[in-house]
């Protein structure tokens, strides 16, 4: 499938690329696993990769609104397992895969006195397929 303009999806819910700071998507696709590899008495790596590719990605996102926050979090939900899919540079198509959402931490930057409005840190989250 070629590329549609967007980095990554939950579901049918695309991760809005306008919250994303400029170089705020780093992929890692198709990294290779191995069981069990060693060394040998020479220096010599015996390794043992397994078919299973799994890909790691880093987003970085600009200072959020509430708004922008509740539609992250609708990607994202924090502590959970969810199926993402999302752009693989190394095979120029989309995949899917599933990822490991770590805990987020959300900073308030301000809060206006007058409409209570709040607005957050910019954040940054390392998303590591299973």
């Amino acid at each position: 499938m070629a590329f549609e303009g967007w980095v990554i999806k939950n579901d049918s819910t695309v991760l809005n690329n306008d919250l994303l700071a400029e170089k705020g998507y780093k992929s890692n696709p198709d990294q290779q696993t191995d069981e069990d590899s060693y060394t040998d008495g020479d220096g010599k790596l015996h390794r043992n990769i397994l078919s299973h590719l799994r890909s790691k990605i880093w987003l970085s996102t600009n200072e959020l609104s509430v708004s922008d926050k509740l539609h992250f979090q609708t990607v994202f939900p924090s502590r959970s397992v969810v199926t993402l899919t999302y752009w693989n540079d190394e095979r120029e198509v989309y995949e899917s895969g599933d990822f490991y959402i770590p805990d987020i931490d959300w900073t308030i930057q301000k809060i206006n006195k007058i409409t209570k409005e709040r607005t957050y840190e910019p954040i940054s989250l390392t998303l590591i397929e299973y």
